[in-house]
């Protein structure tokens, strides 16, 4: 099962996409709500996703914003619970602002990413997956 999302490309850092998020909305047991406008990121480990000694893989709770909602107290990790960070949407040449909170984080059994593969469509811009990183911990 673990070679298997390891094939698929889930990594740290890997966005869930909104469509898998959708479906995977009734497997998810957590104490935030969590809607079909939300994305997913993986906050676990890459050694982590692909080991076979972990049946769990933690996420976190991503909130996309508008550019006039971006925050620069809560970039660069000068907040210590709260993220604002770019990401690069390869649907549109704009940057996507993203929210992530530390606390907003769920488990998943990792059987339930084996038929999605990542969200290609979106990705952290160098140097700000070592931001979301560092936060995720």
């Amino acid at each position: 099962m673990q070679r298997i999302l390891e094939a698929l490309g889930w990594r740290q850092g890997s966005f869930v996409k909104p469509e898998t998020v959708a479906k995977l909305i009734g497997d998810i047991d957590s104490t935030f709500t969590i809607s079909a406008n939300n994305l997913l990121v993986v906050a676990s480990q890459s050694c982590d996703v692909a080991s076979s000694q972990e049946e769990y893989i933690e996420l976190s709770i991503v909130r996309p914003l508008s550019a006039e909602a971006f925050n620069k107290q809560y970039s660069h990790n000068r907040h210590p619970r709260i993220l604002h960070i770019e990401a690069n949407s390869n649907s549109s040449d704009e940057k996507v602002i993203l929210e992530l909170k530390a606390h907003e984080k769920i488990q998943i059994k990792k059987s339930l990413l084996e038929e999605f593969k990542p969200d290609s469509s979106i990705n952290f811009l160098e140097g700000n997956l070592n931001q979301y990183i560092v936060s995720s911990k």
